[in-house]
C-alpha cells in the first residue's frame, strides 16, 4: 500500500514596540524610545509518499522551508522515516532523518527564560540534521513505551548570558551559536 501526504506550514509573527525598558545602575525604570518592528515568516511545505510492504514501512519526504525574515533564504530537507513492526505491533523498530527551522520569538525565548531583554533581535534556529532512532511498543492495552536517541546539529540556537550594561546583573542578553545535541527520551 502506498498513501500520499501533503503538509503545509504558515508561520508568522510580528512584533511592534515603541518603547524599550531596562533598569539603571540605580535600580530605577529608564524608557528609551527603540521603535522596534520585527516580522518573523516561515513557508513550509511537506510531501511525501508512505509505502507499506508487509510489517515493513518507509516514509519518504521532502521538506521545503522559507525563512523568509532572517536570511530570505529556502531550504530544502529530506524527511525519511523507517520502522518495522515486530511480534504483531508488541516491538517497532525506527529511525530516520529530518530537518528544520523552529521559530524563535519573544513568547517562544521567554517561556524558557522569563528574565531576557525584551529588545533583541529573534532569529530562527536551523536545525541542519536531525538523526533518530529508537523502539516503541506496547505491554498491554493500557501500556506503551518509546525509547528514542537523536543527534541534531543546530545553527543559530538562542543562548542567554547575563546583561552587565543595561540591568543590575538580573537580565539575560540572548545570543545565538551552534551546537551538537545528542539527547535520550524513554
Amino acid at each position: 500500500k502506498e498513501y500520499y501526504g501533503l503538509t503545509f506550514l504558515v508561520d508568522f509573527n510580528q512584533i511592534n514596540d515603541d518603547s524599550c525598558n531596562c533598569l539603571n545602575a540605580f535600580k530605577e525604570p529608564v524608557i528609551f524610545r527603540c521603535i522596534r518592528e520585527q516580522q518573523n515568516f516561515i513557508l513550509g511545505l511537506n510531501p511525501s509518499v508512505t509505502t507499506c510492504a508487509g510489517k515493513l514501512k518507509i516514509k519518504v519526504g521532502l521538506l521545503a522551508h522559507a525563512d523568509i525574515y532572517a536570511s530570505g533564504k529556502f531550504y530544502f530537507f529530506p524527511d525519511i522515516d523507517l520502522s518495522y513492526s515486530l511480534f504483531n505491533d508488541i516491538f517497532v523498530p525506527y529511525a530516520g532523518t529530518n530537518r528544520n527551522i523552529i521559530r524563535n520569538s519573544l513568547y517562544t525565548l521567554s517561556k524558557q527564560n522569563p528574565f531576557i531583554v525584551t529588545n533583541d533581535e529573534y532569529i530562527n534556529t536551523n536545525q541542519k540534521l536531525n538523526v533518530y532512532g529508537g523502539i516503541l511498543g506496547t505491554w498491554s492495552a493500557n501500556l506503551s513505551f518509546n525509547s528514542r536517541v537523536s543527534f541534531s546539529q543546530n545553527e543559530n540556537v538562542a543562548l542567554f548570558i547575563e546583561d552587565t550594561v543595561f540591568s543590575v546583573q538580573n537580565r539575560f542578553l540572548v545570543t545565538y551559536d551552534k551546537i551538537d545535541i545528542i539527547k535520550a527520551d524513554a
